[in-house]
């Protein structure tokens, strides 16, 4: 999880090292931005999901905030389903709206239910 490393950091314990935290992130953005441009391949991210204090309605946001949100091209979120089913949900993708399916994870690959 790109996340994970700074949300598990002890650089940044409180809503007062925000600020500093998102610095840092966008230089790591920046970066895989810059490779994924010289090498002309997608870079994927992991991110943790965490409670929105703020939150009016939507309990729940990526760990990073809008960063995330204005440094990406598009997001997925997968949730969890009965057994191997998975549900994926793909938000603000230029070129698409916003579409839900499912999807099944096994040891033999992921495909459709």
């Amino acid at each position: 999880s790109f996340t994970a490393r700074f949300r598990m950091s002890d650089r940044f314990t409180g809503r007062e090292d925000l600020p500093n935290r998102s610095t840092v992130m966008s230089r790591h953005l920046d970066k895989l931005d810059r490779l994924a441009a010289t090498c002309d391949t997608p870079i994927i991210l992991t991110c943790q999901i965490a409670a929105n204090p703020d939150s009016y309605g939507a309990n729940q946001t990526i760990y990073g905030g809008s960063l995330m949100h204005h440094m990406v091209n598009f997001v997925i979120f997968m949730k969890a389903r009965k057994g191997a089913l998975s549900q994926l949900e793909i938000r603000n993708h230029p070129e698409e709206e916003n579409q839900e399916f499912q999807i099944q994870i096994t040891e033999d690959g992921v495909g459709t239910p």
